[in-house]
């Protein structure tokens, strides 16, 4: 009984000292750039270009594909 009292007193002077940590919210939000706007047969043409060059190695084509992801 004396341990169960002692723990709850314990957990009661903790909570009043140490702050809690409050949740703060995170939004997502994507930023891009005000640049000149690409259409969808444009971006198409040179994702096809970058694809068939004959030297791309295995790191590029990695990374872009991560980049379309």
């Amino acid at each position: 009984m004396l341990r169960f009292v002692a723990g709850r007193a314990l957990n009661a002077a903790r909570s009043a000292i140490v702050p809690r940590a409050t949740a703060v919210g995170v939004q997502s939000t994507r930023l891009s750039s005000h640049g000149p706007q690409e259409t969808d047969e444009e971006f198409d043409a040179r994702y096809e270009a970058f694809f068939n060059r004959p030297d791309i190695d295995h790191w590029e084509a990695r990374k872009a594909m991560n980049d379309l992801a």
